[in-house]
């Protein structure tokens, strides 16, 4: 479900010309800010940036972020992931 922000439009106009990946700074800066509240974890993180766990992590690292731990939730789904990829190349 996309989430909208409003803003004037000279400042969005603005912030676009300076940057041409806006929407990309600003979905970056949401879920970091949501990482770093704990509201979301590193699953659901990776999922909002559309990382992998390296990336997400190599993002974070860059950052100077600590990465949380991962939940059993997050483990079992990971699994979960895996076997079904493993089981589509016939593995």
């Amino acid at each position: 479900m996309p989430v909208t922000l409003e803003m004037p439009l000279e400042m969005e106009q603005r912030l676009r010309e300076q940057n041409p990946n806006f929407d990309a700074e600003v979905r970056e800066a949401v879920a970091l800010d949501l990482f770093r509240k704990e509201k979301i974890g590193i699953y659901e993180f990776r999922l909002m940036l559309g990382l992998t766990r390296s990336e997400a992590n190599a993002f974070l690292v860059d950052r100077e972020e600590w990465a949380q731990s991962l939940t059993l939730e997050e483990l079992e789904s990971d699994l979960r992931n895996h076997e079904k990829m493993m089981a589509a190349k016939g593995l």
